[in-house]
């Protein structure tokens, strides 16, 4: 792999590192703002979706924060058959997610809220499938 291409797998990792921990780390610490405020910034998607549930928000929260530890080893060890599994877990734990936020559109949240939110999404199990094809075909 050349050395452009092992910068860009570790960006493309840490990306998904970022996003999965940090918003498990949210999810699992604080489980009634997660619900209220994410993804914060002024918006709450969570909590126009059904009433306040911690032992739901809490395991989703360690859910998210098992992928990123998962993927945060990825990018310490940069093996092949780690970041292979890391980016494995990554689809696991996202697609379904990703078809159910497709499917089941949060009416409390406008437009944009949901664009952005699928959108995200739909990016990071995209970064996963590029970034797993490129390591599955350098070996």
């Amino acid at each position: 792999m050349t050395q452009r291409a092992h910068l860009w797998l570790r960006v493309g990792l840490g990306y998904l590192t970022v996003t999965s921990a940090g918003i498990g780390l949210w999810a699992a610490l604080a489980t009634r703002s997660f619900y209220d405020d994410f993804p914060g910034f002024g918006r709450a998607w969570l909590a126009g979706d059904g009433p306040y549930n911690a032992h739901l928000a809490g395991d989703a929260g360690v859910g998210f924060l098992a992928v990123g530890v998962v993927l945060l080893l990825a990018i310490v060890w940069m093996d092949a058959r780690v970041i292979q599994a890391a980016l494995l877990a990554t689809l696991v734990h996202e697609v379904p997610h990703l078809f159910f936020h497709l499917f089941h559109t949060n009416e409390a949240i406008g437009s944009l809220d949901r664009l952005l939110s699928t959108g995200g999404l739909a990016f990071g199990v995209v970064l996963a499938v590029v970034m797993l094809v490129a390591v599955v075909r350098r070996g």
